[in-house]
């Protein structure tokens, strides 16, 4: 019998969530005894073979059947696999696979409180199979009107935080991915993926804040100007 996990969740004036999960472990024992707390990760390993600016191609986005999930299956697998599809290197022989193990959320509308929250194994494997990078972390987010946006801002977290984590190599290879030409690569399987927006690849305080201002400028309570003179503030912070 699986051991339990007790997750606590949110709190709020009104309530306080707890969701019970099955303790589901998708990586090799060994790997979690080397792991260790990520910079915004909750751990991670990474193989010292490794050379982190061949980056890699993403693959599966897995559900575990016994994770309950806050958002439809088929929503989680497109928004995580587009958003993690930022950090792909056209080219590279690496592969990275993610399985949401477990998820909750709180959908309140009487009160306008919506929350959602993921806990996501990962691993890049190389071209033979071997083990070259895992990860084990989760995330929350109450900044939106729907427990599907919240999801959306967990994930983009989550694609954040494996950027900073890979470290400046990675991402200085990813920099320099973008300035190639579609399938310039030899080895490129397909046209380069757009540039991503300065908010691509930010935390989920620094996106809330966009997001609401966004809605402030949708509502007509500030001017376009004031819109832009803002936003302009929050991005030069990061």
């Amino acid at each position: 019998m699986k051991n339990l996990l007790l997750l606590p969740l949110i709190v709020s004036s009104s309530c306080f969530s707890v969701i019970e999960a099955a303790a589901v472990r998708t990586l090799p024992p060994e790997i979690y005894t080397q792991m260790k707390t990520g910079k915004k990760l909750g751990k991670i390993w990474i193989n010292p073979a490794w050379d982190c600016t061949q980056g890699f191609l993403v693959g599966k986005v897995d559900i575990d059947p016994q994770a309950r999930i806050p958002c439809p299956t088929e929503f989680i697998n497109s928004y995580f696999t587009t958003s993690l599809n930022r950090l792909a290197i056209p080219g590279s022989t690496n592969v990275l696979s993610v399985t949401v193990t477990a998820g909750n959320a709180s959908d309140k509308g009487a009160n306008g409180f919506y929350a959602a929250t993921l806990w996501v194994e990962g691993r890049i494997v190389d071209e033979r199979g071997a083990l070259m990078a895992a990860f084990s972390t989760h995330g929350s987010a109450q900044a939106r009107e729907t427990v599907e946006k919240n999801c959306q801002l967990v994930m983009d977290d989550m694609a954040w935080s494996i950027s900073k984590d890979l470290g400046k190599d990675f991402l200085s290879a990813l920099a320099a991915s973008r300035e190639q030409a579609p399938g310039a690569s030899p080895r490129s399987t397909g046209a380069l993926p757009p540039p991503p927006a300065p908010e691509a690849l930010m935390d989920t305080h620094a996106k809330a804040r966009l997001l609401r201002l966004e809605d402030l400028r949708k509502s007509g309570l500030i001017t376009e100007e004031e819109y832009q003179a803002r936003r302009d503030e929050i991005v030069k912070s990061l």
